[in-house]
């Protein structure tokens, strides 16, 4: 722009100049026809004078032009290119060749659609490194899983996405052969990525799949530790999510009233949603949460079924727990006639027990479910948890086990720890909040003389076949039991003996029937139905 300007000034200097030249020239000229006799030597040499100054001034008059055209030609190249164009002189500098992983934002993505969405996962080191830390967008943080194979984490993008990659933060610990899979309902799993050469690091995946659920399925370890993730990311192509269809409502059996609409999850008291289950496809529960107890409770030491130390009645069988109409049911069921002979024993009443056991397990937070109960004399509900310590027991992650398998009762209740967050029998207005614990520190093998429980634990239920919300909040100081918003109980765990409260508990959810709390059965109250809304679980 300056070196252009300074071209047009010389330009004008020079007209201006030529100009003036000329008009005198012609001057000179008109005068030396009228006076013709004025030829002296002084004018000859005037003259001469003139003739060579034209000839210079024209001879710059043309270098001006010439250089002010090609300012302007040169002016113009230089403007803004179209697209496409490389509108500069400068080299460009050839792409450095490196080992670095590729970039961790892919190109085709909006944001990060795992961020602080529930992540759940088939183990957790310890309370330390939990799956949702894998997806808290922080990479101070980890989620670490025990040192076995297979392991997986899960997380729920709340909406059906169309997924177009996948970024693996990996720590140390990494995962040397894993499958990247995506879902709708966490159940059928559709393989995306898979990989048996992984070497850890920060791993872009590109992927092509759509669905809700989306899970690093991890089935050899890099090294003897377990599987460990700062982050998991996900990324969805152009478009956005679309909202999943809502599970149309169907009738359920003797089911008198339907839910009420599930109320949204939001953050309690400073705590975020960190995990849910909301029951909303048809059939079967979903694997990736929940495994059975099966059978009676078998206890080794007698030998023999014990009705899980309680006097229970009834046979516990995966099939009577299933996902219906935006519930999970537990149905109990009475026959005239044996459904099973086990153990040299006719079982003649069954029913259902299922368990976040061996899938999923907290440490404080939380936990809460919305839940209608029935009132048939002799059914006992209940939505508790028990310790991770607990010791000896068995579960099954099998539907549809063999008529003759059965579970195996823990060997180290109560220094295990046991929570009973709704405890409730038959047509009773009152339901029970209860923790039980032994009196020594460390884990010891049963001891009746050793165990305890929290006194007074009664709490009113009002109508119980309305759906409520039962809820547990626990920290390193209090436990609190709540019935909807109303606070029931309180107990301090500071002290040295109650050390069970502050280890990691999995969820229980069961109907049993008969035993010491149910009490007398009444056969044509058969089939009952225990219904649960959603259960979810609040953490910081």
């Amino acid at each position: 722009m300056v070196e252009r300007g300074f071209y047009n000034v010389c330009f004008r200097l020079c007209l201006i100049n030529f100009f003036s030249f000329t008009k005198g020239k012609l001057l000179k000229l008109y005068e030396l026809n009228i006076y013709t006799q004025l030829k002296s030597k002084k004018e000859k040499k005037m003259k001469k004078f003139n003739k060579w100054n034209l000839i210079i001034i024209c001879i710059l008059l043309i270098f001006i032009v010439t250089v002010n055209i090609s300012a302007r030609r040169r002016t113009t190249s230089t403007s803004t290119p179209t697209p496409g164009t490389v509108a500069t002189n400068t080299p460009t500098q050839p792409a450095a060749q490196t080992n670095t992983p590729a970039p961790t934002t892919p190109p085709a993505s909006n944001s990060n659609l795992a961020l602080n969405r529930p992540a759940t996962s088939s183990s957790d080191e310890n309370s330390s490194y939990t799956a949702n830390l894998a997806v808290d967008g922080n990479t101070g943080t980890r989620w670490s899983s025990a040192f076995s194979d297979p392991q997986w984490i899960q997380v729920d993008l709340g909406a059906t996405y169309s997924v177009a990659s996948v970024v693996l933060r990996w720590e140390a610990a990494y995962g040397s052969a894993y499958q990247i899979q995506i879902s709708a309902n966490a159940s059928s799993w559709t393989t995306l990525y898979s990989t048996s050469s992984s070497t850890g690091g920060v791993q872009t995946l590109t992927v092509n799949g759509s669905g809700r659920y989306i899970r690093m399925y991890g089935t050899a370890r890099g090294t003897e530790w377990g599987y460990s993730l700062y982050e998991f990311e996900v990324y969805g192509a152009a478009g956005g999510p679309t909202p999943p269809t809502s599970a149309t409502a169907t009738p359920v059996a003797q089911a008198t009233n339907s839910p009420t609409p599930q109320p949204t999850a939001t953050p309690v008291g400073g705590l975020r949603l960190v995990w849910e289950d909301n029951f909303d496809v048809d059939g079967q529960p979903n694997s990736s949460n929940w495994n059975y107890h099966v059978g009676n409770g078998y206890n080794p030491g007698l030998p023999g079924f014990q009705g899980w130390g309680n006097g229970e009645w009834e046979w516990y069988r995966p099939e009577n727990c299933y996902v219906q109409g935006g519930n999970l049911v537990i149905r109990a069921d009475y026959s005239t006639t044996p459904y099973y002979n086990v153990g040299g024993r006719d079982w003649y009443q069954k029913s259902g027990r299922i368990t976040t056991q061996g899938k999923r397990s907290w440490q404080y937070g939380r936990i809460e479910a919305r839940i209608r109960l029935p009132k048939g004399q002799g059914n006992w509900c209940a939505f508790w948890a028990m310790g991770t310590s607990s010791a000896g027991g068995t579960y099954t992650s099998s539907y549809n086990p063999s008529s003759s398998y059965y579970d195996i009762m823990v060997n180290n209740w109560a220094s295990c720890g046991e929570i009973d967050i709704c405890e409730h029998s038959g047509a009773s207005t009152t339901g029970f909040a209860n923790c039980f614990w032994d009196n020594r520190i460390g884990v010891y093998p049963w001891d009746g003389t050793q165990n305890a429980n929290y006194a007074n634990n009664s709490a009113p239920y009002g109508d119980v076949n309305v759906y409520k919300v039962y809820a547990l909040e626990w920290d390193a100081t209090y436990m609190k039991w709540f019935v909807d918003s109303t606070q029931t109980h309180i107990i301090d765990i500071t002290p040295a003996h109650l050390e069970e409260f502050h280890k990691p508990f999995y969820v229980i959810l069961n109907m049993a029937i008969g035993g010491t709390l149910g009490g007398a059965v009444d056969a044509g109250a058969f089939p009952m139905y225990m219904y649960v809304d959603y259960v979810r679980v609040y953490q910081q």
